[in-house]
């Protein structure tokens, strides 16, 4: 996880839509995963489909701020992926959390993000630019 001072933290924990930066990304999604987690001392049953949505909110919001291009969608994945290994070298979260939980989250999330966002996105660039697998 990203160690954002603290006025940046305060800043996302009151309006995670103003994540700009790639650190900022990690540190919503990281604490929106917690929280729903009920890690937050707060009782929380969890939601997988409420935590995908809130996922992919902060990413689009990301990716609306940074340009649907290459690099955005590399740091997305990046995050995501830091995400997973972050929450797995932590204590913070039960293997079993961790492994029925985060893992499954975070992967079918990548999935369908390279699906529906991605890959449309590669398909236009090779028309554009030409393909470079051949």
């Amino acid at each position: 996880m990203p160690y954002l001072k603290h006025e940046i933290r305060q800043q996302l924990d009151r309006n995670p839509e103003s994540v700009f930066y790639p650190g900022e990304l990690n540190y919503v999604i990281t604490n929106l995963i917690i929280h729903s987690l009920g890690h937050d001392k707060c009782p929380h049953v969890w939601d997988r489909e409420v935590v995908t949505h809130l996922i992919k909110r902060a990413v689009t919001d990301y990716a609306a701020k940074n340009g649907h291009r290459y690099a955005t969608y590399n740091d997305i994945f990046g995050v995501l992926t830091c995400v997973a290994l972050e929450m797995a070298r932590r204590d913070q979260i039960s293997e079993d959390e961790y492994r029925l939980k985060v893992l499954p989250l975070i992967r079918d999330f990548m999935l369908d993000y390279y699906q529906f966002v991605v890959e449309p996105y590669e398909e236009e660039k090779i028309k554009a630019n030409g393909e470079v697998y051949r």
